[in-house]
């Protein structure tokens, strides 16, 4: 039986996202209703596909959490996921494979949210190196 390491598993979970990129970049643009001038094509596309490499990084393996990462980095700020509680929170081996954005989100506390849309550092996040193929 083939068995594939973490490496292997989230380089073949980003080629499949990649289908998905432009359909979650233009889902971001709706909810957020961002301005085409602010947020031309291939800048909303560049966001999306670092913030999905970001997503994989933390181990976030479903649709619907990489979708909900997404929509954190428009509403907090893209670099939110360096806050101490986030990255701590999002480094947890405990918790299940589905659903760890909701739960993050219920776990903690308002006050900490409140910091981090205070805090996080305004710019693009560093782009993570992972030999993926973009």
């Amino acid at each position: 039986m083939l068995k594939l390491d973490a490496y292997e598993m989230r380089r073949i979970l980003r080629l499949s996202l990649a289908r998905n990129e432009l359909q979650l970049a233009e889902l971001m643009r709706k909810v957020f209703n961002l301005d085409l001038e602010q947020w031309p094509e291939e800048k909303l596309l560049t966001h999306t596909r670092r913030g999905m490499d970001h997503a994989i990084a933390h181990n976030l393996t479903t649709m619907q959490d990489i979708t909900q990462f997404l929509v954190m980095r428009h509403r907090f700020g893209e670099r939110f996921d360096e806050f101490p509680a986030v990255r701590q929170f999002l480094a947890r081996t405990d918790l299940p494979t589905e659903g760890r954005i909701e739960l993050m989100m219920l776990t903690l506390p308002p006050a900490i949210w409140a910091v981090v849309q205070r805090r996080t550092p305004s710019g693009p996040s560093a782009p993570i190196c992972t030999g993926f193929p973009a």
